[in-house]
């Protein structure tokens, strides 16, 4: 789905000069996106940023980012005229190169706790050493419960994600079985080093 400049007015309440999307490609609703822009020789800001080398300034750049989020979560709840959407924090922002005159820039965003949520699910599915506790329809993208399907390798297992320096992973003493507790300050490659370590265990054990 493409959305076009009066669809994504539409859904933000930004306007020239400080909206800064052209056009965005919406992969999955309220999910995954990508904003386009080209950045003009007369933008506004490079009359003062700077007047010999005109670069697009960081602080629109993460603009145009949070706008991008703003339109694929919008589009979630487009008929609910009363819900908005804020731009809240933003962390690990790194620069790799200047945004010059002419650009075109690609904005892709992506609901991270998903993402993160998705890959665990999936090596939870795959591996028939694990299996999960909630049925699919009722699987939560924060906490993320499984267990092994034989519980007698459990030692094998603990020894892997402990040597990997994972932590905080083991369920409720009631239930048994591990918890993964995915919030945004659990980044995506400790996920991955957990679902490294579930894959070591399949090679060890099978």
């Amino acid at each position: 789905m493409i959305l076009k400049s009066n669809e994504i007015k539409n859904l933000l309440p930004h306007r020239e000069p400080f909206l800064f999307i052209d056009k965005c490609e919406i992969t999955k609703i309220g999910i995954k996106g990508v904003g386009y822009r080209k950045f003009l020789p007369n933008e506004f800001f490079f009359k003062g940023h700077f007047p010999e080398l005109p670069i697009v300034p960081g602080v629109i750049l993460i603009e145009a980012l949070a706008q991008t989020a703003g339109i694929v979560v919008s589009k979630s709840f487009e008929n609910e005229k009363d819900k908005s959407v804020l731009f809240m924090s933003i962390s690990e922002a790194k620069f790799r190169k200047p945004v010059l005159p002419n650009d075109d820039i690609c904005f892709e965003v992506e609901k991270i706790n998903n993402a993160k949520a998705a890959l665990l699910y999936n090596e939870v599915d795959r591996n028939s050493l694990f299996k999960g506790f909630a049925a699919v329809e009722d699987r939560s993208n924060m906490n993320v419960t499984f267990n092994l399907t034989d519980e007698t390798h459990k030692a094998v297992f603990d020894k892997l994600w402990n040597d990997a320096g994972i932590s905080g992973i083991k369920g409720h003493r009631s239930v048994g079985g591990y918890r993964a507790s995915i919030y945004n300050a659990m980044p995506t490659e400790g996920i991955q080093t957990l679902v490294d370590a579930m894959q070591e265990f399949e090679k060890q054990v099978s």
